[in-house]
C-alpha cells in the first residue's frame, strides 16, 4: 500500500513532490470519480482530509486521522475523535463518554452504481472528513433519533457517543472542519464518504436552493443522492428531513467497514418522525435570530421557568462557537459570540450546560441561530396548540375547531397537514393548509355513530425550506 501519511504526518510534508508522485494515480481516480476535480495539482490542493491530518488531540503519539491509497481503495485510519467542540459527556441526557476508537475504513476509489439498493446497517455507514462516522437515522431501539418523541440528545455540533463511546453523526455535521467552505451560494462541498465510495456533500445544490427541495429529474432519489455532470452520482445531507444523510447504498458498499452490511439485501429507508421533541421546550426564545460574520455579538436566551436549574450556565454552545461572558438574570441568559469573517454560513442548534464537571444538566434548542446572511432558512420553526385537547359530543352538532399556531419568531410559508389516519366516523377538513398567517384552523366533525373514547391526532407541519415538525392533539369523543 502506498501511504500518504505516517505516524508523525504534517501538512508541510504532504505537499512534497515525492508524495504527490507516489499517489498520483490514486488521487486522480478518487477526485475524478468522486469529487470531480480534473488535475493532480487541484486534487492535491483540495485534499478533503487535509484540514484534519497531523492532529494528535489526545497526545497518545498516534494521529487522530491517517489516510493512505492503493489502486482500489482510500484507507482511513481514525480514532473517531471529533475535531470540534462537543458537549460534556456523560450528561443528564446521555450517560456515555467519548472514547478513542481504532477504525479502519476502506473507501472504494472507483464506485459504481449497483443494480439493487443495499440497506443501511446499524453502526457506521460512512465517514466524515474528520474521521467521525455517520450512522443511519435510527437509535438502538429502532426509533428515529433526530425528531419527534423518540429524538435523542445531540450536542450543538449534531453528534453524541453511543454505549461503546463511539462519537457519531446521524445528521448533517455542521462543525466538521474541512479545506472547503460552504457559504450557501453554490453547490455544497464534500463533507465525507459513504462506504460504497460515493461522496457525501452538504445541503446546497446551488445558491439558495437545497438539494432536498429539488423536483423532477434532478430530485434526490430514495438513497438521498442524484447525478450531475461534475460529480457524477453523489449524496446530499438533508437538514431536518428524513433520511438526513443516506437512505441506502446506491453503489456496492465495502463489507469490511461494517460486518452488518449485506450487499444487495434490504431496501432504502422510508419513515417520518411523530410526536413532539422532548428537548426543545426548555429554551423558549433565542435572539437575535441571525448572527453576522466577523463580529462579536450578544445573544439572549429565554429559559422556561419550570424544570430548569436556577444557576448561571457553565457553557453555552452554538454549533462550533462557545459563548463568553455568560450571565443570567431571572430566566434570561446572555453571552457573547464571536464569528469569523470566513466562517461557514449555516443554521446551528444551541446547547446549554449547567455544571462544569461530573454529570451536567443539559438543554438544547434546534435551529436556534443562523450565521451569515446568505442562509435562507428561518432559524425557528415550531408548531403550538391553542388547546392540547378538545372534547366533542357525537351527533349533528359534533363539530369543533382545532387551532395550530406557529411560533412568533418564524417568518415564511408553512404547510400544516391533518392526520392521514383517523378514528372511524371522524372527519377533519381541510386535509392541509398552506399559509403565511400565524395560525391554521381545522374543523373536526364527529358522526353520531362514532365510538366514544380518547384519541391522539398528530398534525404535521413543514416550512418553506423543508424542515418538519408535528404536534399531537388529544380528541375526546363523548
Amino acid at each position: 500500500m502506498k501511504s500518504t501519511t505516517n505516524r508523525k504526518y504534517t501538512l508541510r510534508g504532504f505537499w512534497t513532490p515525492v508524495l504527490i508522485v507516489l499517489t498520483a494515480c490514486a488521487v486522480v481516480s478518487l477526485f475524478k470519480a468522486i469529487v470531480g476535480f480534473e488535475s493532480i495539482a487541484r486534487a492535491a490542493a483540495d485534499n478533503p482530509f487535509s484540514a484534519n491530518i497531523g492532529i494528535d488531540s489526545n497526545h497518545d503519539g498516534i494521529d487522530d486521522l491517517r489516510v493512505s491509497y492503493d489502486d482500489n481503495y482510500m484507507t482511513v485510519l481514525s480514532q473517531g475523535l471529533p475535531n470540534h467542540k462537543t458537549a460534556m459527556f456523560p450528561n443528564s441526557r446521555n450517560p456515555n463518554s467519548i472514547k478513542v476508537q481504532s477504525y479502519t475504513f476502506k473507501i472504494p476509489l472507483k464506485p459504481q452504481k449497483a443494480d439493487v439498493i443495499t440497506g443501511l446497517p446499524m453502526g457506521p455507514i460512512g465517514v466524515a472528513l474528520n474521521g467521525v462516522p455517520f450512522y443511519n437515522p435510527y437509535n438502538a431501539e429502532g426509533l428515529i433519533a433526530l425528531d419527534g418523541y423518540s429524538e435523542e440528545w445531540l450536542d450543538s455540533c449534531c453528534g453524541h457517543p453511543d454505549q461503546n463511546g463511539q462519537y457519531h453523526y446521524h445528521k448533517y455535521p455542521v462543525c466538521t472542519k474541512s479545506p472547503f467552505k460552504d457559504k450557501g451560494d453554490q453547490h455544497s462541498p464534500l463533507i465525507g464518504f459513504a462506504f460504497d465510495g460515493f461522496g457525501i456533500y452538504g445541503p446546497w445544490e446551488s445558491k439558495g436552493v437545497m438539494a432536498q427541495d429539488l423536483t423532477g429529474d434532478t430530485a434526490l432519489d430514495e438513497c438521498n443522492g442524484h447525478t450531475d455532470l461534475v460529480r457524477g452520482y453523489h449524496y446530499h445531507v438533508s437538514p431536518n428531513k428524513f433520511p438526513y444523510v443516506l437512505g441506502g447504498y446506491r453503489g456496492v458498499p465495502e463489507v469490511s467497514n461494517n460486518r452488518m452490511i449485506r450487499v444487495g439485501q434490504g431496501s432504502a429507508l422510508h419513515g417520518s418522525p411523530s410526536g413532539q421533541s422532548p428537548y426543545d421546550s426548555s429554551i423558549i426564545t433565542s435572539s437575535p435570530s441571525s448572527l453576522s460574520l466577523g463580529l462579536s455579538q450578544q445573544i439572549t436566551l429565554e429559559l422556561a421557568t419550570l424544570g430548569v436549574p436556577n444557576t448561571t450556565p457553565s457553557r453555552v454552545l452554538i454549533g462550533p462557537y462557545e459563548a463568553m461572558n455568560i450571565s443570567r438574570k431571572d430566566n434570561v441568559v446572555t453571552g457573547q459570540i464571536t464569528t469569523g469573517i470566513d466562517d461557514d454560513v449555516n443554521v446551528y442548534d444551541v446547547a446549554i450546560e449547567f455544571g462544569s464537571s461530573g454529570n451536567p444538566t443539559v438543554l438544547r434548542k434546534k435551529n436556534a441561530f443562523s450565521v451569515g446572511a446568505a442562509v435562507s432558512q428561518s432559524p425557528d420553526f415550531e408548531l403550538h396548540l391553542e388547546d392540547e385537547s378538545t372534547t366533542i359530543a357525537r351527533g349533528e352538532n359534533g363539530t369543533q375547531a382545532i387551532h395550530i399556531m406557529r411560533n412568533n419568531g418564524f417568518s415564511g410559508e408553512v404547510t400544516v397537514s391533518a392526520p392521514d389516519v383517523l378514528p372511524a366516523k371522524v372527519k377533519i377538513s381541510p386535509a392541509s393548509i398552506t399559509t403565511l398567517d400565524m395560525a391554521a384552523t381545522f374543523k373536526v366533525k364527529v358522526k353520531g355513530t362514532a365510538k366514544a373514547g380518547s384519541y391522539q391526532l398528530a398534525f404535521s407541519g413543514r416550512d418553506d425550506t423543508g424542515r418538519s415538525t408535528s404536534v399531537t392533539v388529544t380528541l375526546v369523543i363523548q
